[in-house]
Order: structure tokens, then sequence, then C-alpha cells
């Protein structure tokens, strides 16, 4: 079992490394699921840490494995970007992950400031309220896109970058229902999205989640089928990791923690809750191979996406989605006083 000490302790032992190598970082804090003391599903977690910095290296992004199961994702960031305190309050991404982060370097106090300003009125309603708006906003941008490409002349077979949009769009629609919890946590990465926006969706209106499964595609795809694609998920993982050039999205540290998870929740009875970073890895992978492999082709067909007749059809569903989510919004805000 991963113990959180543990885990605090090897992101202490990264933070130290890291000061050693840039002393000019005025920060280095922790955030996501582990400082929020969250049990690693699937015995496997990543350590999300934020190092900020006034000017930012490149690459700006570091992916380093620890063990078979545990790894660094970290990620610099401007002290700039986080200047405008007020308007960060608002924002559907930064705001949960600096009110849940642990500081591992702050010697000045500069994070401690920062995260004081974040976390005083971060539970407030109208602040809840601004950040479930903010992402169901960028959300609603994406989908009035391919709606209106809908409506000029018939939807073409989607690319990847059209998927890409997509899922990304659903994702933030999705987590405007769970930041209407306002808590820590209330954020949370791909691995337990889906999850726990069916959880969120069952509680602010149980016809969102079912929606959602409408708009992003389930088809045929059953439990069943996971004991069929993610062998060869995992083939092509590998396949891809050895073409070059690795995203960092399935760099090879990742793949025991994706792997891990998806069997945590096919075990825990939530299969289809692993569909959306199912698809999102899997499309990294193919984007890399030529031609394109079949377990791709055939997922499409599965998940009912593989034709602009289908896409479209999915299309439709979003835009019902993303109004329904619009009303739960409205709802919540007029319980909560929220102007």
């Amino acid at each position: 079992m991963l113990a959180q000490t543990t885990l605090l302790h090897l992101a202490h032992d990264y933070a130290e490394r890291k000061v050693k190598e840039r002393p000019s970082l005025k920060a280095v804090v922790l955030t996501g699921s582990v400082a929020r003391g969250e049990p690693a599903l699937g015995e496997a977690a990543d350590l999300d840490i934020i190092l900020i910095d006034d000017f930012i290296p490149d690459p700006s992004h570091e992916i380093v494995r620890l063990s078979d199961n545990v790894f660094v994702d970290a990620v610099f960031v401007r002290a700039a970007d986080y200047a405008d305190r007020k308007s960060l309050r608002a924002h559907h991404f930064i705001a949960p992950a600096l009110n849940e982060a642990l500081s591992l370097h702050d010697p000045r106090h500069y994070f401690d400031i920062l995260q004081a300003a974040i976390r005083a009125p971060y539970n407030r309603p109208d602040n809840i309220y601004a950040r479930a708006r903010s992402a169901l906003a960028t959300a609603q941008r994406s989908i009035d896109r391919f709606s209106q490409r809908r409506e000029d002349a018939p939807l073409a077979d989607p690319s990847l970058d059209d998927l890409e949009e997509y899922r990304q769009a659903l994702y933030q629609a999705g987590q405007s229902i769970i930041l209407l919890s306002g808590q820590p946590g209330d954020t949370v990465g791909a691995r337990k999205f889906m999850a726990r926006y069916e959880a969120a969706a069952r509680r602010h209106n149980p016809e969102l989640y079912p929606l959602f499964l409408a708009a992003f595609g389930v088809g045929n795809l059953t439990p069943a089928s996971f004991d069929i694609y993610l062998p060869e998920w995992s083939t092509l993982y590998k396949i891809a990791n050895g073409q070059g050039a690795v995203e960092p999205l399935i760099h090879p540290a990742r793949r025991g923690y994706y792997e891990r998870g998806f069997h945590a929740l096919i075990a825990e009875g939530h299969a289809l809750n692993t569909l959306w970073l199912f698809e999102h890895t899997l499309a990294t992978c193919v984007r890399h191979l030529d031609p394109v492999p079949d377990i791709w082709l055939g997922y499409l067909y599965s998940a009912g996406k593989s034709t602009g007749a289908e896409f479209a059809e999915r299309t439709h569903h979003a835009e019902q989605l993303v109004a329904l989510t619009d009303t739960a919004l409205t709802a919540w805000a007029k319980k909560e006083n929220v102007e």
C-alpha cells in the first residue's frame, strides 16, 4: 500500500533537488490527489508539482519516474501568471489547484500569501458559481463551433483534432458540475473524472450523466469490451513510445499508472467511467502511427464517432448536455442566492 507519508517524502525530495538546480525558484507546491490525502487509485500515484519562478525553462514540463507505481508530473509557472489574485479565484482550474496545494518550498512566504488570498473567499457561493461558469463557458465555445459547422454543411468524419477538442469540451462541461461542491478536491484528474462526475451529476441532476454518455458515445461499448481493448491499448502505448519524441500524456512513466487505474475502476464496476481517459490516451498513441491501427477504428465505430453523421449525433447530445448543465448551474445559484 502506498502510504501518504511515503508520497509526501518523495515530493519533498524532488522539491529539494529542483531548488538546488534552480535557486531562483520562488515556491514549489504539491497539488492533486496526494495533496488532498486521497488513497492512491490502483496503488499508483502521480505527484502533481507546480514550480513557480519568474523565468520559465524550455521545456516547462517534466515527468520523472520514481518507481513502477509513482512518478512526478511537474510544470513551471510564471509568478506573473498568479499576479491577479481576484481573477484567480474565479478560474475553474487554477483556483482549485492552488486552494488544495501543500507547500514544499516557500522561503519568503510567497505561496503562503498567494494561497491565503485564494482560500479566504474560496467557498463563497459567488466564487463557486464563477468557477463553474468559467468551465461551462469553455465547453460552450467548442460545442457552438461544432454546432455551427453542422448547420453550415454535413460534418465530415471527425479528425483526431476534432475529437480532441470535443473531449476537452465534455471534460469542462463535466467539471462545471463537479466544481459546485466548492470543497478541496472539487477538481479531479483524468483517471477519476468520470466517476466523480457521475456522483456530482446524481446530486445536482440525475439526467446529466446518461446525457454525458450519449454525447461522448457509449454505443456498443460494454464492460466486456475492455477485456479486448486494454491489452491492445497497452501494446499501442509501447509502440507509440518507440516512435521517437514522446508526448507527456503517454510518457512511459504513465503507462502503469493508467493501467492500474483502469483495472481498479473496472473491478469496482466503473468500466464505462474509464472511457474518457481511455480514448484520450489511445488517440494520442495512434496520432504517431501510420497506418491507423484497427483498434482505433473499431473503438470509434463502437463509440458512435466513426463517421460525420455519427459525430453530428454526438454533438447534438452535447448541445443538450450543455443546456441542461446551464440549467443546473442556474438552479444552484438561485438556491444559494447568487446574483
